[in-house]
């Protein structure tokens, strides 16, 4: 249990981070997208470079991260998007981040990646996607996740709801969503569930 209070916490841009808090930003945006960076055949220490290069880069689902800090210790994060352009910074983030790579390791993870997005729930138009969320491992059940939750409520601009995916067999999360009034949208599949709140929700 974190023994910090609210008061010392901070929330800050990719711009902010020095080269180790970056490192660690890519670390819990990897653990937050295991089932999307697992496709990516190579070891994890190159695939989390990667990432730290993409935090907060343009026209990727990336460019939007926002980082807890608890003094100068990155203590969670969370990254948003809408859902018009979603599809779009998808798919150039994914080509971003597999750039690095071999070709044999860049066609097996396009192959994947195009068997696995179509068994992800459709989410509603207009939505802020929360395209990643992670509370360090030494933080968790200190409040953080609300804090970053509260912060993602206020990230809308034209947007008519809140979205996400979760893991159906995740049911503390699932939970955690549904105590902040999400609720479950359209059909489970493939082990995900779309889930939304509008803002009308948000207190």
């Amino acid at each position: 249990m974190v023994t910090r209070t609210p008061s010392e916490l901070t929330i800050c841009l990719p711009g902010d981070l020095d080269d180790l808090q970056r490192r660690r930003s890519a670390e819990l945006i990897f653990e937050a997208g295991r089932g999307y960076y697992d496709l990516i055949a190579a070891q994890r220490a190159v695939v989390e470079a990667q990432i730290a290069k993409q935090i907060g880069q343009s026209g990727t689902e990336l460019e939007n991260v926002f980082i807890v800090l608890a003094d100068s210790e990155v203590a969670g994060l969370h990254a948003c998007v809408s859902t018009e352009v979603l599809p779009y910074v998808m798919m150039e983030g994914s080509l971003r981040l597999i750039r690095g790579f071999e070709s044999a390791v860049r066609k097996a993870f396009l192959a994947r990646l195009h068997q696995a997005r179509p068994a992800l729930p459709s989410l509603p138009e207009r939505s802020l996607y929360l395209a990643r969320m992670a509370v360090a491992d030494g933080f968790r059940g200190g409040g953080i996740a609300t804090l970053l939750m509260e912060d993602f409520f206020q990230r809308r601009s034209y947007e008519t709801s809140y979205c996400l995916h979760v893991l159906t067999e995740n049911t503390s999360a699932v939970g955690f969503y549904s105590r902040l009034g999400f609720e479950s949208f359209g059909e489970e599949r493939s082990g995900f569930q779309a889930m939304y709140r509008t803002p009308d929700e948000v207190g």
